[in-house]
């Protein structure tokens, strides 16, 4: 039962990420849909998980700068 649950994720995840990289030459949210496939793939597989990081960290810092710019603003 585990396997088929992780071929289940693996095929979604894999399509949602394959998405994301057809979407990135378009107009569009090509790097949000990437980010979620990584985000589903990172459920059952280490290696998503672990590519995953970088990109939290980075949107961490990016989304701190903004508040910080906005604060700024007023």
């Amino acid at each position: 039962m585990l396997r088929i649950w992780r071929t289940g994720v693996a095929g979604f995840g894999g399509c949602v990420l394959v998405l994301g990289v057809v979407l990135l030459p378009l107009p569009g949210p090509g790097w949000v849909v990437i980010f979620f496939g990584l985000g589903i793939l990172s459920t059952e597989f280490a290696w998503a998980a672990k590519a995953l990081k970088p990109l939290k960290r980075l949107w961490t810092w990016l989304s701190s700068r903004l508040e910080r710019r906005r604060a700024r603003r007023g």
